[in-house]
């Protein structure tokens, strides 16, 4: 209830809606197979709601934290949206420092915003009922869609096609914006 900065974890492949919009151009094992699916705006409409109670907070009134979603598996939904795959950081050549390119990653989260406002509405606006600023960063753990196992039938990842994708950036971002000094801002 007292942090600056909330990430929640949403995961495209359990929501019917945007797994339906997922499937489209796309073949990832992981939209063919059945998939529990859930209402993963409950889950958030119930942190927001404990976290007003905690905070003493009228049900209208919005969290001053900034909350970042954090759109998962982006390797099964990456074609419905132009996403880059490098880091984005800048480096300044005369004293080799590293900065985060904040109006990237801005252009990037209005873009997932988007889709998500297309595929699943009801987790937008109940990040925007709930906080005064809502970021959408995409990422994808292993950086591509895993295999079906011939044997086993069952979904695999081999260790040396892991490439994650934009895994620090919410971490980062949450750093570069809301500490003072930490992480530089291009």
């Amino acid at each position: 209830a007292k942090s600056r900065v909330i990430l929640f974890l949403f995961d495209p492949t359990q929501d019917h809606r945007f797994r339906e919009l997922c499937r489209r151009g796309s073949n990832d094992p992981q939209l063919t197979e059945s998939a529990r699916v859930g209402q993963q705006d409950t889950i958030l409409n119930e942190m927001a709601l404990r976290i007003r109670r905690y905070r003493g907070l009228a049900q209208s009134v919005k969290h001053d934290a900034h909350l970042v979603i954090v759109v998962t598996k982006s390797d099964t939904w990456s074609h419905l949206v132009d996403l880059p795959r490098a880091l984005p950081c800048q480096t300044r050549h005369n004293n080799q420092l590293s900065s985060l390119d904040i109006s990237q990653i801005n252009g990037v989260s209005k873009r997932v915003r988007e889709l998500m406002l297309q595929a699943c509405p009801q987790v937008v606006n109940a990040a925007d009922a709930f906080a005064t600023e809502v970021i959408f960063i995409p990422v994808s753990a292993v950086g591509g869609s895993p295999t079906v196992d011939s044997e086993t039938r069952s979904l695999v990842v081999r260790p040396s096609d892991i490439r994650p994708c934009w895994v620090t950036v919410p971490i980062l971002y949450a750093l570069s914006r809301w500490t003072s000094g930490l992480i530089g801002q291009a």
